[in-house]
């Protein structure tokens, strides 16, 4: 009898095996729902970007209907508050930089700026961006398309049907128009290449990377790249 109830305890070595087995799973699941948390970050970081954009590109559209060709709508990423934030903005003039101040209202009369996940970095090209820079594009008023950047401010938006933007030095009809505000001058992300992703949202490890193309027609698109 007495043999039977010891037969019946764990040995030393069975519940190390135990214990192993069991920090191997918890292992695993830490790292799926890490990186279930990191795809949804920069999943909702493209999702807060392309509403901004379609918010101020419909703004754009809309005022040139009432004549208010005088301002401009756009949509402007920054950092504050530790982290990166994103809001379609509306400013005065072309060679304004707009802030966060200059967010359109939502249909409760408070700003539209939304903070992006603290694991979300802004890059442009091969390096992140400073804390310092701001990214902003612009629409055209009545035709919504983007407007290009220049060093005296944007380019001469036309506002009428038919206008044409002046054509970049690559020729490129995909393109992110990014000024920053942070340099001295006016910078142009180009779509990515082999050897220059552009303009990107990634998680703070890299793991996980989003291209942001904005269109000449102002159609906003995120794509997942290596």
């Amino acid at each position: 009898m007495r043999s039977n109830q010891q037969n019946l305890g764990f040995t030393a070595i069975e519940l190390m095996v135990v214990i192993a087995i069991m920090l191997l799973l918890t292992t695993l699941t830490v790292t799926g729902v890490t990186r279930s948390l990191r795809a949804s970050s920069l999943h909702n970081a493209g999702a807060v970007v392309q509403a901004a954009a379609s918010a101020a590109q419909q703004e754009a559209i809309n005022m040139a209907k009432v004549g208010s060709g005088a301002h401009y709508t756009g949509v402007l990423i920054g950092y504050q508050n530790n982290r990166w934030a994103v809001a379609p903005v509306r400013i005065t003039s072309a060679s304004a930089t707009p802030t966060f101040s200059d967010a359109l209202l939502d249909e409760e009369g408070r700003p539209s700026v939304s903070s992006l996940s603290p694991n979300i970095v802004m890059w442009e090209g091969d390096d992140p961006m400073s804390t310092s820079d701001t990214v902003f594009w612009a629409y055209e008023p009545s035709t919504g398309r983007t407007m290009v950047p220049v060093p005296s401010g944007l380019s001469n938006p036309g506002a009428l049907l038919g206008y044409s933007p002046p054509p970049l030095t690559n020729g490129a009809d995909v393109l992110v128009f990014g000024a920053l505000s942070g340099a001295a001058s006016v910078e142009i992300a180009f779509p990515p290449t082999a050897d220059n992703p552009g303009f990107s949202m990634r998680s703070r490890d890299q793991r996980e990377k989003r291209k942001v193309l904005v269109q000449s027609s102002g159609l906003l698109q995120i794509q997942e790249f290596e």
